[in-house]
């Protein structure tokens, strides 16, 4: 009888019967939450390396990167999971994670930026302090992070989850207007 190996395992036969090998040749799996919702932000910190990485979601059908530097490794649904690190306040403590969402003036005006070699595509971020959104740039914040002073402990909350559809309006001379919507 022909038995086939799989994904972690693997058989051998012979005259007494077959064996099932178990081993980790493997490992490492990524894991990968199945149950939680795009653009969910989950902590990978090691040590005094504080990182994170966010749940693979969309905005108007494109899926973005995290970090700040265009990178195609560090698409939200590249393996290994990309991941940055947090940027926290030194007085606050307090770091804000966004869904930042450009715009690229040009022939034609571009919105979402879908070229993921240019800095303006749709990325996951973190910074220091809150942002606004520009006329170039709209801000989603999808989480808060706090990071105890003493223990080092981040603690997250989550403020929206989902993928989200996104238009932009300009009109005149007035700063642009975004709109994020759960898809």
């Amino acid at each position: 009888m022909q038995i086939n190996p799989g994904y972690g395992y693997s058989f051998t036969s012979s005259g007494g019967g077959h064996n099932l090998t178990i081993d980790q040749p493997w490992f490492p799996w990524p894991i990968i939450e199945e149950d939680l919702p795009p653009f969910t932000i989950v902590d990978e910190s090691v040590g005094a390396t504080y990182k994170f990485r966010a749940v693979p979601g969309m905005v108007n059908s494109t899926i973005p990167q995290i970090g700040i530097t265009a990178d195609a490794t560090k698409r939200l649904d590249q393996l290994p999971i990309p991941t940055t690190t947090f940027n926290f306040d030194a007085t606050t403590h307090y770091s804000y994670i966004y869904l930042k969402v450009s715009w690229l003036s040009g022939s034609p005006d571009m919105y979402p930026v879908t070229d993921q070699t240019d800095i303006l595509y749709p990325r996951v971020i973190s910074t220091s302090m809150e942002n606004v959104s520009t006329d170039d740039s709209g801000y989603l914040l999808l989480a808060t992070a706090y990071q105890e002073p003493t223990t080092n402990v981040i603690t997250i909350w989550q403020l929206t989850t989902g993928s989200q559809w996104t238009d932009r309006l300009k009109t005149g001379t007035d700063t642009a207007r975004y709109y994020f919507a759960t898809a």
